[in-house]
């Protein structure tokens, strides 16, 4: 063997050390939180090829420089026309209670938008009756129905929906529909899209999936939101998706499939949601946050915005003829651009509010340390906290990675509860039964720091006070999980965990 032959292969190794520590300076450089820069460094340096390969797919946080433009000049337009809208419109006086004024404060300055009094709220935990309200709803629309959803499966429901979408068309109504690329990606392949767009519904995919992207965007950022507008005065938020109350994806099959605390062996589980129907000044907050993300994806121009924020009313009057402030709400959305953890900081100061109680469902739990604190500190210091998570879910290794922070909870005093009755979906959260929260977010990093999500706070003690009701029948059918009973786990399951954990950032 001559001396020169092993040169190409330290040639190209040199050039993929090269290239891996590249990428570790790019990681450095953009001053993410620590674990999250840990996680990719780990990734990066001692998974060769592979973790570059992953870095360029996920790793980033770009919609593309296009994209990411338009999308903050169309955000920065509908700000100040919402924010001249409300300083013009909106009553001097505010409509929180002084001890939950720092939360709004706060959803003011990271969204433009403050609390809007004038609500009527209506909470849905059946998602068949969600899906009547809005078909009531679009059925009763004049001049346009906007639309956006996560996941639209091409089912019953959905043929329901799509079927009463084509009936307003044909009385005139403007329909524009926005589905997520990667949660709705059977439905846009689907010959009831194709239906929808015939009859007149304008269906946009948002953030196409494409390996064509890569070298200029992040291919996994998603709109999960679930919002829905009529006619800019009625709205929906929440986290109920557009599908049948019973539903099953391969995963959710598995899990349950064999005698899981499912619905049976046959692999379907019941959804479990909580979607808010608003009636008022609030329905414009979600109608600006519609526009703004169909104007992300859609090359439709709008010049007079006049018809989609209309006047809005509010004050209320009861059957007596009585004045009624209604309810104050605040619509907080966050994702890739100006606004990229909105809710996440806005949460955390609602937390570090509570004085008594504070009750979380949600159905994924990866917390980065900033939130794990708040929950854990305000257990330390006197205030109840329970939480609500499901017993099985439909992404085990999520599920791992918040099962690792559960003796961290329960060391702090907090109540763990595991929801036994199918998939528990909903995104809620109260606090003192002063406030309540529901929207789209999960607890989780990914919803925090990734995903474009809508979640209205709720500054009503009696809407709260229905939340709770909310919170307790989940309760009801849910199983307390015990510090005794955790310290008793095999050493497998806890390498699983956390394991799992380590993945937290990157989930």
């Amino acid at each position: 063997m001559h001396w020169y032959t092993g040169w190409p292969a330290i040639t190209l190794l040199s050039i993929e050390w090269l290239a891996r520590l590249g990428l570790a300076v790019h990681v450095i450089l953009r001053r993410r939180a620590v674990a999250t820069s840990l996680a990719w460094l780990a990734i990066i340096l001692f998974v060769p090829i592979l973790g570059m390969l992953v870095y360029f797919m996920v790793g980033g946080s770009s919609l593309g420089t296009r994209r990411a433009r338009r999308y903050k000049k169309v955000t920065e337009r509908l700000r100040r026309l919402a924010a001249e809208i409300m300083e013009t419109r909106r009553p001097k006086v505010s409509p929180v209670a002084p001890e939950l004024e720092p939360i709004a404060r706060f959803g003011t300055a990271m969204t433009g938008l403050p609390p809007l009094p004038g609500n009527t709220l209506r909470l849905f935990g059946d998602n068949a009756a969600m899906l009547g309200s809005l078909r009531a709803d679009i059925d009763a629309a004049t001049h346009h129905i906007h639309m956006c959803y996560y996941i639209w499966m091409p089912d019953r429901s959905g043929a329901i929906i799509a079927e009463a979408l084509a009936a307003a068309v044909g009385r005139g109504v403007i329909v524009r529909v926005l589905v997520d690329g990667a949660g709705s990606h059977a439905f846009l392949r689907h010959q009831q899209s194709a239906a929808m767009r015939a009859a007149g519904i304008q269906v946009v995919e948002a953030l196409p999936v494409s390996v064509l992207r890569l070298p200029f965007a992040r291919i996994d950022l998603r709109n999960h939101r679930k919002i829905a507008v009529f006619d800019g005065r009625v709205g929906y938020c929440g986290s109920q998706n557009i599908h049948d109350v019973e539903y099953s994806s391969p995963r959710w099959a598995k899990a349950i499939g064999t005698g899981g605390s499912g619905s049976g062996s046959s692999g379907r589980g019941r959804w479990i949601d909580a979607t808010v129907r608003v009636e008022g000044p609030a329905a414009q907050a979600l109608a600006a946050t519609f526009l703004r993300d169909w104007k992300l994806d859609s090359e439709e121009p709008f010049e007079d915005l006049g018809p989609y924020l209309p006047e809005p009313r509010f004050e209320l009057r009861d059957v007596d003829g009585n004045t009624s402030a209604g309810a104050a709400v605040q619509v907080v959305a966050s994702g890739p651009g100006p606004t990229p953890q909105a809710i996440h900081q806005a949460l955390l100061t609602a937390l570090y509010a509570a004085r008594k109680e504070i009750v979380m469902t949600t159905p994924y739990f990866v917390p980065d340390a900033s939130l794990l604190e708040a929950i854990t500190a305000a257990a330390t210091r006197g205030v109840r906290v329970v939480m609500v998570l499901p017993d099985v879910s439909d992404a085990p290794i999520v599920a791992a990675a918040g099962r690792a922070h559960y003796e961290d909870l329960l060391d702090a005093g907090v109540e763990l509860h595991e929801y036994l009755g199918g998939l528990l979906h909903s995104k809620v959260i109260t606090v003192d039964s002063k406030m309540g929260v529901v929207g789209s977010a999960n607890m989780d990093q990914r919803s925090f720091f990734l995903n474009f999500e809508a979640t209205m706070f709720v500054y009503d003690a009696a809407f709260a006070g229905e939340l709770v009701a909310l919170q307790r029948a989940y309760l009801k059918t849910s199983r307390r999980v015990s510090a005794e009973e955790w310290s008793q786990r095999s050493v497998w399951a806890r390498l699983r965990d956390n394991s799992a954990r380590l993945m937290g950032p990157l989930l």
